[in-house]
């Protein structure tokens, strides 16, 4: 449940799920999952839980949650976001779980170039399993970070920004392009200073962004469209009050909330390293059925796509889409 971010090596698709595990299957045989390793082990043993809204609320920050996950194929490892803690690498080899960094209240996504590890923070107030109050309370506290896998040292990059969430290197590694709020912005990597917006206003509310492999452009993943035919975060742009009342008033249940955002499934395809940054082309899905995507990777002759909250990925063949 919930394989949030997607990742192909040696014919394997990884991802990680809610239980606070990272599972693979095989491309061949994608209806054989296999537990690759557990970020808490203690928690293999807890009854399984198949349901989003049926998940205990406390069993998540204990269990963790593996959100970003990217492949080292020089190192045969995985590189890990935990939402409740921050970097990890599982090594492929040796099969050992080892901690890059400390502290995160809301980790969220990554990217990599050898020992430079960039990733998002999205919250310092509420972890994954309340990241709906994050929405809701408009403020300007994501970060994005770097982390000296050598050292372990952990700079911030930029920050006082939205929602801060899925993030991605240039196809040229020499920029950083994260999604804020409702835009890509883009911080120069040898500078190390923050650029700015540079699409802005995006339809949707986005999640990850990753690289497409026709070297050019990229993907993003959203599971509601922003204001059609209605977005809860827009209507309550400039009412800061009536957002803390909504969430007073759902008991502060992010299940509650979420049943008020329409379910609309959408994959963009976007142009950012020319002059004219842009959209160029989508899939949709208006009804819903493919639920909450979150990432969408090109894996062999097929386009997986993720999500955070469903207990399945969605596999479209690449003969069916326009990208």
């Amino acid at each position: 449940m919930g394989p949030e971010s997607i990742q192909l090596h040696n014919g394997y698709i990884y991802t990680g799920v809610m239980s606070g595990a990272i599972v693979r299957f095989s491309i061949a045989s994608p209806s054989v999952l296999e537990t690759v390793v557990w970020l808490n082990s203690s928690c293999k043993d807890l009854p399984e839980v198949t349901e989003y809204e049926a998940y205990p609320p406390d069993r998540e920050p204990l269990c963790g949650r593996p959100l970003g996950l990217r492949v080292d194929s020089n190192k045969q490892s995985l590189l890990i976001v935990d939402a409740y803690s921050g970097i990890l690498e599982y090594s492929l080899v040796t099969n050992e779980l080892t901690r890059l960094s400390n502290g995160s209240k809301l980790a969220n996504d990554l990217d990599f170039d050898g020992d430079d590890v960039f990733f998002t923070e999205s919250s310092p107030r509420w972890g994954r399993n309340k990241i709906i109050f994050e929405i809701l309370s408009g403020r300007n506290t994501g970060k994005v970070l770097h982390l000296d896998r050598r050292t372990k040292s952990v700079q911030v990059l930029a920050d006082n920004l939205p929602l801060t969430n899925g993030i991605t290197l240039s196809h040229d590694k020499q920029t950083i392009f994260f999604i804020a709020g409702p835009a890509v912005h883009a911080i120069d990597r040898r500078s190390r200073k923050y650029r700015g917006i540079v699409l802005d206003n995006l339809p949707c509310i986005p999640d990850n962004i990753r690289r497409h492999r026709d070297g050019v452009s990229y993907l993003v993943a959203s599971g509601t469209l922003r204001s059609t035919p209605f977005s809860l975060t827009d209507a309550l742009s400039g009412y800061p009050m009536l957002r803390e009342f909504i969430a007073y008033a759902s008991f502060y249940s992010q299940v509650n909330l979420l049943k008020l955002m329409p379910v609309y499934g959408i994959v963009l395809q976007l142009e950012l390293d020319v002059d004219d940054k842009r959209i160029v082309d989508s899939i949709q899905d208006p009804s819903g059925k493919f639920g909450w995507m979150s990432e969408a990777e090109v894996a062999g002759e097929f386009l997986y796509i993720g999500s955070w909250k469903e207990n399945f990925i969605t596999r479209i063949p690449l003969s069916k889409i326009p990208f």
